[in-house]
């Protein structure tokens, strides 16, 4: 019975998107979701883009102090611009969970902002990550880094230095392509010319979102 009033009481959830776009309206929809399934919502988001909480009512919003230079800003460098987030970014969710820890049972949070799990670690709550990829894109890298690791794929030498970029040789029809794997990516693409060349077919596919939530027994 303890247990029950406990679990009961702990029906708040943090929420911490990446500011971009692609990565934002998962989570606003993973919220909504949760939300309309009995939990209370916190969303913990950088100044930089920040959404409009008027447009959402039912959530609590608190802001991240990002810290981010205007130069950085304008510079259009993304990874620099992720990496000064979860640099900056750490101290004030300390400051934020350590005010509601007694309500949260988890922080969700999107795979760029990593910074999040050693938070929550070190305040005793559980986290979980929230990739915003496609299946394709996700169950590919994990693939090639497995290939590559046994020594059976080489990677090309030329190409990307993102740790979530990878770049190979393929083939398609008989073909040879440049396949790129980016972890960080929301869509799948293809050249044109490669699919007017081989003569593809080419349709546009609705999205489905799929959620697995495994409560403790």
């Amino acid at each position: 019975m303890e247990k029950t009033l406990e679990i009961s009481k702990r029906r708040r959830l943090l929420l911490v998107p990446c500011p971009y776009q692609g990565h934002i309206n998962p989570m606003l929809h993973l919220a909504t979701y949760l939300h309309h399934n009995g939990f209370s919502i916190t969303i913990a988001h950088t100044f930089f883009n920040s959404i409009n909480s008027n447009r959402h009512p039912d959530f609590t919003f608190v802001h991240l102090n990002d810290q981010l230079p205007n130069d950085l800003l304008v510079s259009l460098d993304v990874a620099s611009v992720l990496l000064a987030i979860n640099d900056n970014c750490k101290a004030s969710l300390e400051d934020i969970l350590a005010n509601i820890v007694e309500d949260v049972m988890c922080v969700i949070h999107d795979e760029a902002m990593y910074f999040c799990e050693a938070v929550a670690s070190g305040f005793g709550v559980r986290s979980l990550v929230l990739r915003t990829t496609s299946i394709a894109a996700c169950i590919s890298r994990l693939v090639v880094l497995q290939l590559h690791a046994e020594g059976r794929l080489p990677l090309l030498d030329q190409g990307f230095n993102s740790p979530k970029t990878i770049k190979i040789k393929g083939e398609i029809r008989g073909r040879e392509v440049v396949v790129l794997i980016d972890g960080g990516a929301t869509h799948n693409f293809i050249a044109e010319e490669v699919v007017k060349e081989l003569k593809i077919s080419v349709e546009t596919m609705d999205a489905y979102m799929g959620l697995f939530w495994e409560p403790e027994a």
